[in-house]
Parts: C-alpha cells; structure tokens; sequence
C-alpha cells in the first residue's frame, strides 16, 4: 500500500515473485486491479503441477517491467517499491 493514491502507467503489469516451489521457478503474481487508498490487487492462479509443499515465500519489492510506473496524481514517480512481508506465507501450501 502507498500512503497516498497512485496509477499504473506504461504497457505491462506490475508484479512480485513468489518462491518456494519444489521446481525452483518462481512465479509471478501480477497486478489485476488499483484500488482506492493507494493499494494495489495482484494474483497468482496456482497452474497443474503446481507445488510448494513447505508453503510460499513473498520476495518484498514490487517489480516493474521495462516501460511500467507507479504514479501518484501529481506525476511523480515511486522508487520505493519494497513492503513488509516478514514471514512468506508459509502456511499456504501448494500441491495442484
């Protein structure tokens, strides 16, 4: 969440990794929505095969495609894009 309102400019989505699956790729949870109050709505639709079987680990900074930015109203541009996400969710296990 941003502590004020932004906007996604740019061709892309924005995106966070998330680690723990028993093939090592990461995937990627991708923005599907802005909402109000500076906050944004990102998803991951777990795939067949899917497994992370020791639960799920949020890597903490948004990533930006090239070409992609966070705006607030008046234009400028967020550079902090890291959150506080402490403990992954490990009690999210995958086994699809």
């Amino acid at each position: 969440q941003f502590d004020q309102a932004v906007g996604v400019v740019g061709t892309g989505l924005p995106y966070i990794e998330l680690r723990g699956f028993t093939d090592d790729i990461p995937r990627r949870a991708e923005l599907v929505d802005e909402l109000p109050g500076g906050r944004l709505r990102l998803r991951y639709l777990v795939q067949a095969g899917d497994q992370a079987l020791t639960g799920i680990q949020v890597v903490p900074q948004l990533q930006l495609p090239a070409g992609v930015a966070i705006v607030d109203i008046a234009g400028n541009e967020a550079t902090d894009l890291t959150f506080s996400f402490p403990n992954g969710l490990p009690r999210v296990v995958v086994n699809a």
